[in-house]
Parts: C-alpha cells; structure tokens; sequence
C-alpha cells in the first residue's frame, strides 16, 4: 500500500515538473500529436525523467512497481491516454532496448542533472561554464529543454 502512495504522489510530482514544460512547447509549436507521444525516444525521455524526479522528490527506494506506475501514468496524464499503453510500450522498449528508447533515457538524465543545479541556484561543479545567476540558469535550462524534448517533436509534426 505504500508503494502506491509513493507512485501517486511521486506521478504528482513528475507532472509538477512536466506539465508547464509541455504546456510551453504546445504554446509553441501547437498540439502534440498522439504518434509523438508513441515514439520511442519522446517514451523514454519522458519516463525517465519523471522517474527521476520522482526519485530525487521522494527519497529512499521506490519499488518498480511504483516506478513504472509513475512513469506510465505521468506519460498518460500528459498525452490525455490511458496509462496501459503507455505501460506495455515502456516494458516493450525498455526491454528490446530499443536504441532510440535508450537515447531518450540518457537525454533525461543529463535534463534532471542540468534541472536539479538550476534548482540549487549555482554549477556545483568546479569549472563549469554555466553562469551562477539562477535567470541564467533558467534560460540553459529551457534552451536543454527545446534541444532534447521540443526538437524531436517538432520533427514527428
């Protein structure tokens, strides 16, 4: 029972984060359409990511059975579908280890590492080229948004 406690309120937190991000990419580049939100890289990127926020927010393990909760229906509360498909196609990706998938899954991680030093309000990382201003920061992290999210949709428009 807690497990599925977690998966909610980790879903909560994954579309939180999510949502204004998508919002602003259908605010400029219109609608997504529904075979964007099959294709295999936008699955993996977004599953991914909402996994990792979830993690982060949360703390302590979360079961796969509230990860993939999450994740399916982070990526079905966006889309507006049901959260089975999206479910089947992540176990089906993930399992095949479908390159494009995997790509997806990589770009969300360096998205959460770039979104949790935006949060912290400076680099952490000695060297870093990123100025410590969080307006900065902000501008790098929407420009990681269009390059690894907003791109490849607008190229299944």
């Amino acid at each position: 029972m807690f497990q599925l406690w977690k998966a909610r309120r980790g879903r909560r937190i994954a579309l939180a984060i999510l949502r204004p991000l998508v919002e602003g990419t259908e605010a400029r580049l219109g609608r997504i359409p529904s075979a964007a939100w099959h294709d295999a890289y936008i699955v993996g990127f977004l599953s991914m990511l909402a996994s990792l926020e979830a993690r982060a927010a949360l703390g302590g393990s979360i079961g796969s059975l509230a990860l993939g909760l999450i994740q399916c229906e982070t990526i079905a509360d966006l889309s507006g579908e049901a959260p089975g498909i999206h479910g089947e196609e992540i176990m089906n990706l993930s399992t095949e280890g479908d390159r494009r998938f995997l790509e997806g899954c990589s770009q969300a991680a360096i998205f959460h590492v770039a979104r949790q030093r935006s949060r912290l309000g400076s680099t952490a990382v000695p060297g870093d080229t990123w100025e410590s201003c969080g307006c900065h920061l902000q501008d790098d992290l929407l420009q990681l948004w269009r390059d690894v999210f907003e791109e490849r949709v607008a190229a299944l428009l």
